[in-house]
């Protein structure tokens, strides 16, 4: 026990460490940020297996939900008999139940949120001095890591984490919408169409929240003059208005005259487009249970026919939603969605800071739009950066109702030895 009791007192000195180098971690895709996920989801299951009296499992309909999942994508497979190592979807789907479990193993640190926005806006910086240094020597699209996708998902993700507000926060880390700012940047070094328009409206959003609290109805003017300048000015000369001329100027071209030649990313698009088809069409035969990771690809090949060209060396349909109908069926994918839906309705309604609720919209607004192009749940990175990020506001969440409780148990305490009882006012004959 005694053995026991030290572990935890070394805990709650190192937990914050290792959260912040995690947090650091992510974005800059370091290996060090899913391992330090991974124990914490270890010791998470752990506590949830064994129910320690100091652990409370709040948000149980999101674990029901997950496990539910879990527990149907595996048997599927099974069934299916696709349940082996060499499959990475029984990876995928295991990484992302067992993540789940992560949030539970941070009940040692006392405010994760506070954590989290400092290691974000630590390591959104240093992403962002990595990425100059790579543009500035080798140029091109930049992914740090490997894919530049995933690198920017982790980055945008790791941007949105960072404007959690923080209490007397560092001056050389203040609060802001500065870090929206620095993580639109780097996205747009990526060339990343999924998040990169996305991330760039929540940073002007942002920006115009930060100027309407300013007092002074000059300086609200003046600050919007200048809002208006620099957008018009970075949006029409420079580096981001070559990235958005190569990925979008095209592409309306082509729809105004027909005309291709400016669109470089259109072979891409028509790529999309036949798999997206294709897979309409398979799931319309397959509506429940679909047809299985293994072989979904090759059920779109054969639904597209001549065009089935196109798909080769490609291995998912890079939309989210289709994927998981082709995989899971109707039933995964209601599964996996009321899971999310549990989760974003149990932070929204322990989390009464409006700041705190934006940034959930805003990760929820940023995962939707990658998943729409990609999928953040067929990557381990993409599913490391989700998992965290739900994780540490789960952690924060459950310290919050914890504190609320405790203030309620005290205040009840107080009543009660305050009030008058008038039984005892009755004195003995």
């Amino acid at each position: 026990m005694r053995i026991l009791q030290k572990n935890f007192l070394i805990r709650r000195r190192i937990d914050l460490w290792l959260l912040c180098l995690a947090a650091i971690a992510m974005p800059v895709r370091y290996a060090l940020g899913p391992i330090i996920l991974f124990v914490y989801s270890c010791i998470g299951f752990y506590l949830a297996l064994y129910k320690h009296r100091w652990h409370r499992m709040y948000g149980a309909h999101f674990y029901v939900l997950i496990s539910a999942y879990m527990i149907w994508s595996l048997s599927l497979m099974a069934w299916r008999g696709e349940l082996s190592f060499a499959n990475r979807q029984v990876g995928y789907v295991l990484l992302l139940w067992l993540y789940s479990f992560a949030g539970l193993g941070m009940v040692l640190i006392r405010d994760p949120l506070r954590i989290l926005a400092f290691g974000s806006r630590t390591g959104i910086i240093l992403c962002a001095i990595m990425v100059a240094g790579e543009a500035l020597f080798w140029g091109g699209r930049i992914g740090i890591g490997g894919n530049p996708a995933v690198f920017a998902y982790a980055a945008a993700i790791a941007a949105v984490a960072a404007t959690l507000p923080i209490k007397n926060a560092p001056r050389v880390l203040p609060n802001g919408p500065w870090y929206l700012v620095i993580g639109t940047g780097i996205v747009f070094a990526s060339e990343t169409r999924a998040v990169m328009i996305t991330l760039a409206l929540l940073a002007i959003f942002e920006i115009i929240v930060l100027i309407g609290r300013i007092a002074s109805h000059k300086v609200k003017i003046g600050s919007s003059l200048i809002l208006a300048a620099c957008l018009t000015a970075v949006f029409t000369v420079g580096p981001v208005a070559g990235v958005l001329s190569q990925r979008f100027a095209g592409m309306v071209h082509y729809y105004e005259t027909g005309d291709s030649s400016q669109w470089a990313d259109k072979s891409s698009a028509d790529t999309r487009e036949q798999m997206w088809r294709g897979a309409v069409k398979v799931v319309a035969e397959h509506p429940l249970i679909g047809v299985g990771s293994e072989q979904k690809m090759a059920a779109v090949r054969e639904a597209l026919g001549d065009q089935a060209t196109l798909l080769d060396g490609y291995i998912h349909v890079h939309n989210s939603v289709f994927d998981e109908l082709l995989v899971n069926g109707a039933i995964g994918f209601l599964l996996l969605l009321a899971a999310a839906i549990s989760g974003f309705i149990f932070f929204w309604r322990n989390n009464s800071d409006c700041t705190v609720r934006r940034v959930l919209i805003y990760f929820t607004i940023s995962w939707g739009s990658y998943a729409m192009l990609h999928n953040p749940l067929l990557h381990e990175t993409s599913i490391a950066v989700t998992m965290f990020f739900f994780s540490v506001v789960y952690a924060g969440t459950s310290r919050n109702i914890l504190r609320r409780n405790s203030e309620a148990r005290n205040a009840l305490a107080f009543y009660n030895r305050e009030k008058s009882s008038p039984v005892a006012a009755i004195k003995p004959a």
